[in-house]
Order: structure tokens, then C-alpha cells, then sequence
């Protein structure tokens, strides 16, 4: 993000129906972007022009990542108190990218947020004096769906949220809020990744690991370039994939599976879909090709639009005509099954983007070629029309060597062995590429029931996992031996994350007292990272803020079922609040 981009102000605007942006750049298919954003003003406005804002409480920043949140509760808070409980747990909050699954739930308090999700990133809301709302909470751009959802089962017709923003100064950008690591300790991680192939990044909570691993996703793809997720291009962007394990996640998630689907007449079957892994290692697999002609989406885009907009303001869609000539009358747009498609009004003659690309490239629209007459007419529509070039195929050129890195956050939340199923075998570095192949747990439904799928050598696997994790069993030593491990140290952590030499040494402080016999009595394992005490090193909370709603909660996890957890409890605060250098007064809460 360069200078000139950091001083524009940017103006997104949430309705029921949609989220847009004056960021040409913002979508929603990516909000992990929101990283690279600060908020500069948030309100809610009804149809009449009516504005509010917060009510903000004791110690509350005037703006911060937490404000619009807050505002959409403080606005329906009724609403949302008096929720049923199934509802409160199926709430839909976050998705970063399209495709994750959506992270759910308001929590009546930070406890049983924690039970479903093991997080430092969450909001407090607080109500009726000793009530709460908690809701997961992170960059900018975390709680847009949250808030979307708040004004479609709350909101009246013409209400909006509008909240104002301007990119990060490139040293405030931080991933994961976390600044850069050191350039040759990274390079140094990046080695042992780049030699092993699969790699794992394990530590204390709060040391950074996901931050780290992004980092190092950067520099392979960029090939030492930038170790900055902002300063990819979009095409390297593409070749970093994400997912975050959970005791739910399966095999059908992650390699392949049968999954219920909907067809254009409304039947409903099961169609086998590639998962997350497997899908991103095909793209890696794919060849380069050049010399062809294939301009489809653009002119789709177009055509599909302007169905759309007809549909909308009148009886549908009247230019299209057939291969004879005769108007083609009230055509509508439908998507279903995230594929887009037109059909008569009044017909069953539904014609989806896939089939009618199919007839483009001169295949049949579906193998029994049914209503390509139509097809062919709305190909013929496209290229007088929208601008759709002539059809020709692409040649290969070379086999694709570009790095590909996946992430897989929180590893040892899986069962690893029920997920990966067969592919822990190929993931092995000696047995990369297509020799080395393996038949899935679904091959007889492939096309070619002998095709054997492979892991190629241009891919890279990076775990990360919190060495104190009940479910770090399921990890088991098959797949360890796969696997290079690496500790992030919580002492490590501070030097990297932190700015206020204060901060360091409460931090410092607090982990000497988690591990002394006579105090804590636990293993370094259960040291606190850097991550947890940034809010106080950039004045976001206060320390009694901090202990109250993040470090107490852990520790209490820490000693639960122990005989002496409340005397240990009482003197790891003493240990915290006995200094009087941080000043509590300069600094206040999300």
C-alpha cells in the first residue's frame, strides 16, 4: 500500500440486501484484507436521513475496530438480548473468504465464548450493569456479516450502517496485529520450510504463529520478494490457501466428498466436490497455457448483468433473440448452487453459465445436448452485444513452477489422520509428483476411476499449533514423522509484537511467575505470548481490562480441576498489577 493510498478515505456502506464500497479494491470475498485498514468514523442511518452513533461507555476509544459492532448491538439490543438461545448460537458473525465456514454465535459471556472458540478476538458489550454480549471480533472488516445480519432480522427497510476508513501507514500494518519479524530469522524459517516441505509452527498461545505463517507464505510465493500479504500481487495472493482446523472438520472438507445439490429443475442429488486441499493443490498442478482467445467471463458478466437489472425493473430481459430470429420474451436471471444462469419467464428452460461456455468452446451444453439452440443463440447474442471474441483453445507451454503455500491453522484440532485420510502418504516429501500418486477414498466416481492423485513438489504445507491444546493427541506420530517442528518462544514473541519497553516487562513479569515453582508451577508451555498484551502496548485497554476479560479467563483454564488454582489465581495478579509504571489513565478500552 503506497503512500498515496494510506491518505484516501474510503466509504462502505451496509444495507439487508448488500455491502458496497467506494474501495474499488474491497470485496467480500477476502476481508482478511481488513488488516491493512483503520476505521475513521461509524454511524447507523435510518431512511428519513436519521443518524446515530455510540453511546460510548467508561474508557471506550471514540474509534476503534470494535465501534461498529458495538453501535449495530447498542441499535438492536433489545432484539438480540431476547433472542432464543438455538439462534444466539447460530448467529452468523464472520467469514473471511469465501468458501470458510462462518464463525457463529453470541456468547452471554467471555467463558462460554471460549468453550466454542479458543480466541483472544472477541468484543465485550455490557448491558443492564452486569450483563454481556460477546461476540468474535478482530480487524475492521470481522463483524461485516454480523452487523448485515443484525438490520436483515432487526432493521426496517432503508436502514444502513455506514463506516468510514483510510489504509494503515506501513508501520501500522500488521497482520494479525503483529508487526514484521526479524528479516533473518524468518529467511531462516522459510530454509527449513522450502527443505521439508511440510512444517510446523508450534508455541505458547499468543506468539504469533498464524502472523508468522503468513509471513512466510509471502516470501515463498514471492520468491523472497516481500514477506508483506499486502504487497502480493493478485496472482500471488491466489497461491497462499488458509483453512482453520476443528473438531468438526473432515475428510469431505478437506480432500473430497459428496455434497447435496440442486438442479435447475429443482431435483435434488449428491455431487462429489473437491475440498479445500485438494482443489488448491489441482490449481498448483495446472500448466501454463498461451496463444488462446477466451474473453467468456467478461462478456458473461455483462450480459448476466443487464438480465439482471431487466429483471428487476420490468418483466424481464427482451433483446435476446434465436438462431431464427424470433425475440426470445421476458428473460430472467436465477443463481443457484453459486452458478449463474437465464431462463424464459414462465418456462423450464433454465440455461446456466457452465452450459452455455460449454456450447462456446464448441462442446455440448450437457452431454445429451439439450437446448443448445438456445445457447448457441445467447453465444451469438454475447459476441454482437457484450464484446465476446471468437473462441480459440490455449496451448501448453511448460508445467507450472510457481510455489504454493497452505496454511493450516490450529493443526492438532483435527482428527489429522481421519482428515487427511490416504494423503498423508503423499504429502511425505519423498513421495511428491505424479509417480508417487494415491487412489481417494472416492476415485470410482471420478471420470477416470485410474487417475491417482499426487501432491506436487511446488507445494507447501505450513501447520500451527498451541502446544497446550487438550486435542494435541490426535496428532499422531505417522503424521509427526511428515512433519518439521519449529518452537516460537513466548520470551521471542515480546521482542517481535511489542513497542512499549513497559509492556515487555509486565509481559515478562507475568510468564517468570506462570513457570516459578512456588507460583505458577507449569512448564514454559504455558507461558503467554506477545499477541495478548497488544491492546495495552497501543492503548486499547487498560491493564485491569486485560487481566479481566483475557488473561484471567486463560489462567483459569490453565488451573482448572488443580486443588490450589485459587491461591495460584490471587498471586499471578499480585504478580501483574504490582507495578506502577504503566499508566492506566492515558490508556482505554476497544
Amino acid at each position: 500500500m503506497n503512500n498515496n493510498e494510506t491518505k484516501k478515505t474510503y466509504e462502505l456502506r451496509i444495507t439487508a440486501d448488500e455491502i458496497k464500497s467506494t474501495d474499488p479494491t474491497f470485496t467480500m470475498k477476502n476481508l482478511s484484507l481488513g488488516d491493512n485498514y483503520q476505521p475513521k468514523d461509524a454511524y447507523f442511518r435510518t431512511a428519513e436521513g436519521e443518524i446515530t452513533r455510540r453511546n460510548y461507555g467508561k474508557n471506550e476509544r471514540k474509534i476503534s475496530n470494535q465501534t461498529l459492532p458495538r453501535l449495530a448491538i447498542q441499535m438492536f439490543e433489545r432484539s438480540i438480548v431476547s433472542l432464543p438461545e438455538s439462534e444466539r448460537a447460530t448467529f452468523p458473525v464472520c467469514r473471511y473468504h469465501s468458501g470458510d465456514e462462518i464463525i457463529r454465535g453470541i456468547f452471554p459471556d467471555v467463558d462460554s465464548f471460549k468453550k466454542k472458540r479458543k480466541s483472544i478476538e472477541f468484543l465485550i458489550y455490557k448491558y443492564n450493569e452486569d450483563k454481556q454480549i460477546v461476540i468474535y471480533c478482530w480487524s475492521i472488516f470481522s463483524t461485516l456479516l454480523f452487523v448485515q445480519e443484525c438490520l436483515k432480522r432487526f432493521g426496517t427497510s432503508g436502514d444502513e450502517f455506514i463506516l468510514v476508513y483510510k489504509g494503515k501507514e506501513k508501520k501500522e500494518i500488521r497482520v494479525g496485529e503483529t508487526q514484521t519479524m526479524t528479516n533473518h530469522l524468518l529467511k531462516s524459517y522459510v530454509s527449513h520450510l522450502l527443505k521439508s516441505k511440510n512444517l510446523i509452527l508450534r508455541g505458547a498461545p499468543g506468539t504469533g504463529k498464524t502472523f508468522l505463517a503468513n509471513e512466510m507464505a509471502a516470501d515463498v510465493v514471492s520468491n523472497g520478494r516481500t514477506t508483506q500479504i499486502n504487497e502480493l500481487s493478485e496472482d500471488e495472493k491466489s497461491r497462499i490457501g488458509f483453512v482453520q482446523f476443528h473438531p468438526s472438520y473432515d475428510y469431505t472438507d478437506f480432500v473430497e466428498g459428496l455434497r447435496p445439490t440442486t438442479s435447475d429443475d429443482g431435483v435434488v442429488s449428491f455431487t462429489l466436490k473437491d475440498g479445500s486441499f485438494k482443489s488448491f493443490v489441482e490449481k498448483a498442478k495446472k500448466t501454463k497455457k498461451v496463444n488462446g482467445q477466451d474473453n467468456f467471463e467478461e462478456a458473461w458478466a455483462k450480459f448476466f448483468d443487464a438480465v439482471t437489472e431487466a429483471s428487476i425493473e420490468g418483466e424481464g430481459y427482451n433483446k435476446l433473440k434465436t438462431l431464427t430470429g424470433k425475440p426470445v420474451r421476458n428473460l430472467l436471471a436465477y443463481e443457484r448452487n453459486e452458478i449463474q444462469g437465464v431462463y424464459p419467464a414462465k418456462t423450464n428452460t433454465y440455461l446456466n453459465h457452465d452450459q452455455i461456455y460449454n456450447v462456446y468452446r464448441g462442446l455440448p451444453g450437457t452431454p445429451k445436448g439439450g437446448f443448445d439452440a438456445y445457447r448457441k443463440a445467447i453465444v451469438k447474442h454475447l459476441k454482437e452485444e457484450f464484446g465476446l471474441k471468437n473462441y480459440t483453445a490455449s496451448t501448453v507451454d511448460s508445467t507450472n513452477n510457481q510455489n504454493y503455500v497452505f496454511i493450516i491453522d490450529e493443526i492438532n484440532r483435527g482428527e489429522i489422520s481421519k482428515i487427511f485420510g490416504e494423503l498423508f502418504f503423499s504429502i511425505d516429501p519423498g513421495y511428491r509428483g505424479h509417480k508417487e500418486g494415491v487412489y481417494t477414498q472416492y476415485a470410482n466416481l471420478h471420470e477416470n476411476p485410474e487417475e491417482k492423485f499426487y501432491i506436487p513438489n511446488n507445494v507447501y504445507i505450513i501447520g500451527t499449533m498451541n502446544d497446550i491444546d487438550r486435542s494435541v493427541d490426535t496428532f499422531d506420530f505417522a503424521m509427526r514423522r511428515r512433519f518439521t517442528f519449529l518452537e516460537i518462544k513466548a520470551e521471542d514473541s515480546a521482542q517481535k509484537m511489542l513497542k512499549q519497553e513497559k509492556t515487555k516487562k509486565l509481559m515478562t513479569r507475568l510468564n517468570e511467575a506462570i513457570v516459578a515453582k512456588e507460583k505458577g508451577g507449569l512448564s514454559t508451555d504455558y507461558q503467554i505470548g506477545a499477541s495478548y498484551f497488544l491492546s495495552i502496548d497501543n492503548g486499547e485497554e487498560t491493564m485491569e481490562q486485560l487481566w479481566d476479560t483475557k488473561l484471567y479467563p486463560l489462567l483459569k483454564d490453565y488451573f482448572r480441576g488443580e486443588h490450589k488454582a485459587k491461591e495460584k489465581l490471587e498471586i499471578l495478579e499480585k504478580v501483574y498489577s504490582n507495578d506502577g509504571d504503566l499508566d492506566e489513565a492515558e490508556t482505554s478500552t476497544r
